[in-house]
């Protein structure tokens, strides 16, 4: 059993976006996490994403799955980790919350969120892309 953000972290830093049994691992390393935790993932997520942004690791897969059990928990994090690093998975979650039922003003703070990665000269061409199919569906 994890017991502990910082193991969990280290143990997911060593897996391989591009293993074929990625998804595999992803779960079963999971499935050792302390259920206290679960609700908790999602900074560790998030790094992870941004150190592989153009990885699907799974897209959306069962990171994205745990984390979107507590929302809206994660989404002040969500747009912090889309501002410093755009990834296939967090342009990918905040279509996905453009999707559901919410209010106007935080469908404002994703669409904008989109369109910044749609303009960021750091985030990659696919990143961008991306980002811009999903915005073209929400406005």
């Amino acid at each position: 059993m994890i017991e502990s953000l910082d193991v969990f972290e280290e143990r997911l830093n060593t897996l391989d976006p591009d293993d074929d049994e990625f998804e595999l691992h992803v779960d079963e390393l999971v499935e050792e996490l302390s259920p206290a935790l679960l609700e908790s993932i999602y900074p560790v997520a998030f790094r992870f994403f941004e150190s592989h942004p153009e990885h699907d690791c799974g897209m959306p897969g069962t990171l994205v799955h745990v984390m979107e059990e507590y929302y809206p928990n994660y989404i002040d994090e969500l747009i912090a980790s889309i501002l410093r690093t755009p990834s296939t998975n967090t342009v990918l979650m905040a279509n996905r919350i453009l999707y559901s039922d919410i209010d106007d003003e935080l469908r404002g703070r994703l669409l904008q969120c989109l369109r910044e990665v749609v303009e960021c000269n750091d985030a990659s061409a696919f990143v961008q892309d991306e980002a811009k199919r999903y915005l073209e569906r929400h406005t």
